[in-house]
């Protein structure tokens, strides 16, 4: 396949980092007081603080929102997100946050905007932090060559490992975003992937690969391994905000059950949780001192909280998450509100929304509940930095949860769920929810509500497509519930194309799964993840006139399409069909998927 630009110039801008002089004469001058760092005099201290300006500060949460089935359009006819309320559809006038929040719900290329919770702003950030991982990687390199291995410090040791596995973390983050998801080695390899960069980039315009899927796999894989292998957090002042050993971790879980290895879940799974659930008590968030907040940035900073043994990495980002979907065209409103927290649960059926994100307030909103423009989480702690105060301009930073013992726990259980240990699976099931009922006395005696083992009786049952599937002709409104799929396309049915095997006897337990997961990551963009790896059609509807635009299991629009800049300069679009390229390479044409404008919708 022919070689592609990425249209950047991978600057590193370390601090006080300069790499290489300019010659003799005046050219060799420094022009300002940066030091120029050699391989023979390179410091812990100097890695320390190379490696903690490495990190990136793009947000993806927005953008994975967006695409998925978590945010609908206001101004198309939708439900109320209540089940109480009048069942009476109804449709808004709104305008969008931004040109760009039109093009990726329409799943068309972003061309109209770089700023923060877009393409363009992500690719070149992660692709900036994994520049700056390879400076490191390098100057460490030739360190080591110059003073010998048994010389090498443990530190340096420790964060050579830290940047390997940021750097895997960084294209692993990008490929999930801007390729199809992972199937198997021979499917994958028939899916366009991302430049995988390793090296020092020392000219502005380098040819890069974008290769395929199972390709970009197998190297983060590779780094991944390598880094593990030599990483060390004892030298950290702030882990948590590092990839400190449990971070790293459950990095590992997450990415091998992105590649199907079940059992590599659950081994680096139980080095964080321990294994089975003796040991999880404390680890998961606790929801009691919820009871006692008042303002919303009290919830969002216990979110938040890098003492909290439930976080196990922060990163701090800029995004405008919080604004794009309040009062605006696209929120989690409506059915899509229903699906994410607005139903009744198992263990809590005399209530329509669950006592946890009652307690936590995830149903925040500014209006009523049966004419709301969208709602909104607390744990969404944003501060705006003003750099004009008189005009009212500046920046908004958030932290996101990147890795959380929740999540891990989910992750574990859907391991175990499609390795056929449905029985172990129940136990994590049940100790997430478990988790979920640590209520304040106060909220429990407030709504009559008594802690409830999750049982598996109660799996098997509440989510079995016959009982409350929304897709069952014989059901209410009432006992529908979104997450309750079959094995049709818009349930289960494509996850075999997807390389992963769900037999009937799973479906229930994949039915909970996908309820949990979808209530514990909202507003962090996973979802849009899930729907990818797991194969599930989906659709978005559009304007007043409902306009469907539906993304079945390989359709190339479940990628996001790469930055216009990048394609500018050669680097093929995210919707190229590599077998069709191949066949078309001998005769010398360029095959690739149409623009996503092009595709047909169904009205």
């Amino acid at each position: 396949m022919k070689k592609n630009t990425i249209n950047k110039i991978f600057a590193v801008v370390c601090g006080t980092l300069m790499l290489t002089a300019c010659g003799d004469g005046f050219l060799d001058r420094q022009p300002d007081e940066r030091i120029e760092l050699k391989p023979a005099d390179l410091t812990d201290t100097q890695c320390i603080q190379l490696m903690n300006a490495s990190y990136p500060g793009a947000n993806y949460g927005w953008i994975g929102e967006l695409s998925s089935d978590n945010i609908i359009d206001n101004n198309a006819p939708h439900m109320p997100t209540s089940v109480n309320a009048e069942q009476k559809e109804t449709h808004l006038n709104l305008n969008s946050f931004d040109r760009s929040d039109d093009e990726l719900f329409r799943f068309e290329p972003c061309v109209s905007a770089k700023f923060q919770d877009t393409p363009y702003y992500i690719w070149e950030d992660e692709y900036s932090s994994i520049a700056q991982c390879n400076v490191i990687i390098n100057l460490i390199d030739e360190h080591e060559k110059l003073v010998g291995t048994a010389n090498l410090s443990a530190v340096k040791k420790a964060v050579r490992g830290e940047a390997k596995i940021l750097r895997a973390y960084c294209h692993y983050i990008l490929v999930n975003l801007f390729s199809q998801a992972y199937k198997n080695d021979e499917a994958s390899k028939q899916d366009i992937g991302i430049p995988y960069v390793k090296e020092v980039e020392t000219t502005v315009r380098v040819n890069y690969d974008r290769s395929n899927v199972a390709d970009v796999y197998a190297l983060i894989d590779e780094d991944l391994k390598a880094g593990l292998a030599e990483l060390n957090d004892t030298h950290m002042e702030k882990p948590k905000w590092h990839f400190n050993l449990p971070a790293a971790y459950a990095f590992a879980a997450r990415f091998y059950l992105s590649y199907h290895k079940y059992d590599e879940v659950i081994k680096y799974a139980d080095l964080v949780l321990g294994p089975g659930q003796a040991n999880l008590n404390g680890l998961l968030l606790n929801y009691e001192p919820f009871g006692d907040f008042v303002y919303a940035r009290d919830f969002g900073n216990y979110f938040q909280n890098p003492e909290s043994k439930n976080n196990l990495m922060l990163i701090t980002s800029l995004s405008y998450n919080f604004y794009h979907a309040i009062g605006y065209r696209y929120a989690m409103n409506g059915e899509a509100a229903r699906a994410v927290f607005f139903h009744t649960a198992p263990t809590c059926t005399s209530l329509i929304i669950h006592p946890a994100v009652i307690a936590s307030y995830q149903f925040a909103s500014y209006s009523s509940e049966d004419a709301d423009y969208g709602y909104y989480s607390y744990k969404i702690n944003y501060v705006f930095e003003y750099t004009d105060k008189v005009s009212g301009t500046g920046r908004a930073h958030q932290v996101r949860r990147e890795f959380t013992n929740n999540v891990l726990l989910l992750e574990r259980a859907e391991a175990k769920i499609l390795k056929g240990d449905y029985d172990e699976a129940m136990k994590d099931l049940a100790a997430y929810e478990a988790g979920r009922q640590t209520l304040s006395n106060t909220l429990k005696k407030s709504y009559d509500i008594e802690d409830t083992p999750l049982t598996k009786e109660m799996v098997l049952s509440w989510y079995d497509p016959a009982t409350h599937g929304i897709n069952n002709p014989n059901v209410t409104d009432r006992q529908k519930h979104e997450n309750v799929l079959g094995m049709e396309a818009e349930g289960w049915g494509n996850a075999k194309n997807m390389g992963i095997d769900i037999p009937a006897e799973a479906i229930p337990y994949m039915n909970c799964l996908n309820d949990m997961r979808r209530y514990e990551t909202m507003w962090e963009g996973f979802r849009f993840f899930d729907l990818k790896r797991w194969g599930i059609k989906y659709a978005h509807i559009v304007g007043p006139q409902s306009e469907k635009i539906e993304l079945d299991w390989d359709d190339p629009r479940r990628a996001i399409e790469a930055p216009l800049e990048a394609r500018t300069a050669g680097l093929e679009s995210s919707r190229t069909k590599l077998a069709a390229n191949e066949a078309a390479a001998a005769a010398g044409a360029r095959v690739a998927w149409p623009e996503a404008s092009v595709f047909k919708t169904n009205n």
